[in-house]
């Protein structure tokens, strides 16, 4: 979730014309995207062996618990974006 989070972050980013980041990402966008489809080998390696498919069964369980627990108990504002002031031409990086 938080590779996907990254790189639509990136997105918008790109997309709204915003400034770079000071941190870089190494190997971008390559790296987040190898990652992800590592992650999304682990995941059928769980379903393909019956021993470990139980675990892929009990965690996409506990996902749609936590999905199912979020719309019910998280109300008003926690379901909206924050609008967040962009700081990020301000920071200055110290020169080493």
């Amino acid at each position: 979730m938080i590779l996907l989070s990254h790189i639509a972050m990136r997105r918008e980013i790109e997309k709204k014309g915003r400034p770079e980041s000071a941190f870089k990402v190494p190997l971008w966008p390559v790296a987040s995207w190898l990652a992800t489809a590592a992650i999304l080998f682990v995941i059928v390696l769980l379903g393909w062996f019956p021993d470990t498919r139980v675990a892929l069964i009990v965690g996409a369980v506990w996902l749609v618990l936590l999905g199912v627990g979020y719309v019910l108990f998280v109300k008003g504002n926690g379901r909206n974006r924050p609008q967040l002031d962009d700081h990020t031409a301000l920071i200055t990086l110290p020169r080493t």
